[in-house]
């Protein structure tokens, strides 16, 4: 797609070598001036349908991200230029409804409404066509000019699934195109289409289908009282949301007439009669139902195609027994694998520590010298690498591996009735184990749940879970003096811990709990290029965030200590460090400056040992203070980041109590097992 003549275009020179599919590039289209200089076009898909992939093979290096208003959600934009028109494309977030639960949906329903677009590219999964035409029906319903994309549709005539775009044109009564975003096919049909109807602003019109006869009168007596549209929303888009009962459209309606309110009202209370259920349920099973009657219709499924790899192993990896057993087994291995490649790692980059050592005190003296320069700058900036490093970096190269492969997605539909047990669903997994990796995306990405109940209690979880800066303390401080399967057994107590705040928040949180849906992506291969990319990235934030942080905390540390500086805040914290903890006085400066990165709770106790001439860390803490030390660091207050995450996400009141709750935790926790410690094992 795209022409020999147009050097600008935003596709580069993929496309130079197709034919340019217009007349003549003086910008008008076959003899009729363009009616806009700009024209803008908004993605709208589920997660998973390729609605990105498409963004990104027509938008090429020109893409920007930005925030919608009021609302913490990217929006994607990029320019086109394409047959001398020019085109901003909107790449909206992956939405399963425009019911407005989610801010991801909320974002996707005002943009719609902003009357800042000109087209919509509804983007398909052609072989989920039933599941995704549920969210067609709703933009249809919008009065928008749409085209529908059926997007891999080489995938479903893979899995024998044929579909008649011509019926499904003639019932959605929009066109609709085939494509493969991965390859580019279809596109240049897509945006010839498109450009052509903005050249002769001919948007295509779209037609409303027709629901059961119980609701169509409603919607159309509802439709006729409000009469014209209401702040971008048709009125008949506005009934069928009232019968839904959408709260942003029915303050929209009030604003107008609150008697229409009344009569909705009643509409809903005949619907709930006729059909023994709400009405909200209604509406949904009404489009639901629609959907399969245009499915049944379009779509021809071959008999003679067998089930192929992806589907047996989809079997057996979310099957209610079989599917745990894999996910134990595969993080079992990828602790294990971790922890060894960690522990050989770390033990070469000390032999080159104790190296090093020695030559600084040789060149150095034993003075403020030494200690600034090698055991503060120095020696922060090699623990880090001998000990965060070795850990850290298999860590995300085996997260990237989980999220390319589509594994992690069986996980949260397989997740979904465990996560039902503490009244969050399957998709809260997902920042779950996000957690794993760093708490902040962690948090941020709670947003794909629906109620900002469920956000609130996942992100309190997200916080409990081992980051892998928590991970780091666990793995280099129980892991190395302890064994691995101590450190294993960190990581069950944590879990445990996080089912029972769950069922505990769920108690005093009360709420609904929605079901689950949701696109799951194909299984492949990782791609070696994208795992080293998404590995690069995070390693790329923690070598310019967490390093200087490191660094810097250990120069403190150490000066702080060789002064006596820190003598009065530990012992002002001693009642907790020492009484409650039962850890060494000077540890109390240490838990303080951890706020700013978990990991360097371990770089400065490392740093103190130096300073204060212990050879080991288990010469200056028991092995019993080791476990306490590390499940103190493991649950008590985030860091600072995450709690900037919480604060953007929850507000300043919520994330008050989370930090407050999680020290509590952490003191309960900790203090806990140094008494068993104490009076039990004596170490």
């Amino acid at each position: 797609m795209g022409c020999s003549e147009c050097k600008d275009c935003a596709y580069g020179s993929k496309f130079e070598e197709e034919p340019y599919p217009f007349d003549n590039d003086d910008k008008s289209c076959d003899g009729v001036p363009n009616k806009k200089a700009l024209v803008r076009v908004a993605l709208v898909g589920s997660a998973n349908v390729g609605k990105s992939v498409i963004f990104n093979h027509m938008t090429g290096k020109s893409q920007k991200i930005g925030n919608w208003a009021g609302k913490t959600v990217d929006l994607a934009r990029g320019s086109l230029n394409f047959g001398g028109q020019i085109f901003e494309l909107v790449d909206l977030p992956g939405i399963y409804s425009l019911s407005g639960q989610t801010e991801d949906e909320a974002v996707t329903f005002e943009y719609l409404a902003s009357g800042e677009i000109d087209f919509v590219l509804n983007i398909l999964d052609a072989s989920s066509l039933e599941r995704n035409l549920y969210v067609t029906l709703q933009v249809l319903e919008m009065g928008l000019p749409v085209v529908v994309v059926l997007n891999k549709i080489d995938i479903a005539l893979a899995k024998g699934i044929k579909i008649d775009t011509a019926v499904l044109s003639e019932w959605l009564g929009i066109p609709v195109l085939e494509a493969v975003g991965t390859t580019g096919q279809g596109l240049t049909e897509i945006m010839t289409m498109v450009r052509r109807a903005a050249c002769r602003d001919e948007a295509p019109e779209t037609e409303q289908l027709a629901y059961s006869d119980d609701v169509e009168n409603r919607v159309n007596k509802l439709t006729d009282i409000i009469g014209e549209p209401i702040s971008g929303y048709p009125a008949r888009f506005l009934a069928m949301k009232l019968l839904e009962g959408h709260e942003h459209s029915a303050k929209l309606v009030a604003s107008r007439n609150s008697e229409i309110l009344d009569i909705a009202s009643a509409f809903q209370d005949e619907l709930n009669e006729i059909y023994s259920s709400d009405s909200t349920e209604i509406i949904t099973s009404e489009r639901y139902a629609l959907a399969h009657r245009i499915a049944e219709e379009t779509i021809t499924e071959s008999s003679s195609i067998k089930p192929g790899f992806t589907e047996k192993l989809d079997k057996i990896t979310t099957h209610p027994v079989a599917g745990y057993v894999i996910l134990a087994m595969v993080m079992t291995f990828s602790f294990y694998l971790i922890f060894t490649v960690g522990t050989v790692v770390s033990g070469f980059m000390m032999q080159i520590y104790d190296i090093g050592d020695q030559y600084a005190q040789n060149s150095l003296g034993d003075g403020w010298a030494y200690i600034i320069i090698w055991n503060g700058i120095a020696q922060g900036f090699i623990a880090a690498v001998a000990f965060v490093l070795p850990f850290i970096l298999p860590f995300y190269i085996f997260l990237a591996l989980l999220e390319d492969s589509g594994y992690l997605a069986r996980v949260a539909v397989l997740m979904d009735s465990t996560m039902h047990s503490f009244g969050l669903h399957g998709k809260a997994f997902i920042p779950l184990v996000l957690g794993y990796g760093c708490s902040v995306p962690a948090v941020l990405g709670t947003r794909i749940l629906e109620t900002r109940r469920e956000r609130i209690i996942t992100g309190f979880l997200t916080t409990i879970i081992p980051c892998a800066a928590r991970t780091v303390v666990i793995m280099a401080l129980v892991g190395v003096f302890l064994g691995w399967y101590w450190a294993l057994g960190f990581y069950i107590l944590n879990l445990l811990v996080v089912f029972i705040l769950g069922r505990a928040a769920t108690k005093l949180i009360p709420g609904e709990t929605y079901g689950m849906i949701m696109e799951i992506p194909r299984y492949h291969l990782p791609k070696a290029k994208l795992v080293l990319k998404q590995t690069w990235r995070r390693l790329r934030d923690f070598i310019i965030m967490a390093l200087p942080i490191l660094v810097f905390g250990s120069v403190l540390m150490v000066v702080l200590e060789s002064s006596n500086i820190s003598d009065p805040i530990n012992l002002l914290l001693s009642p907790l460090t020492v009484w409650i903890l039962g850890l060494p006085v000077a540890v109390g400066l240490i838990l303080v400056l951890g706020v700013f990165r978990k990991e360097l709770t371990m770089i400065m106790l490392i740093s103190l040992v130096n300073v204060l001439n212990y050879d080991s860390v288990t010469d200056y803490m028991t092995m019993g203070q080791i476990v306490v030390f590390t499940l103190f660091v493991m649950f008590y207050i985030p860091c600072i980041s995450t709690l900037a995450a919480m604060l953007k996400e929850y507000g300043a009141a919520i994330t008050a109590k989370i930090a407050v709750a999680q020290t509590l935790l952490a003191m309960l926790i900790a203090g806990g097992a140094n008494l068993f410690i104490m009076y039990y094992v004596g170490a």
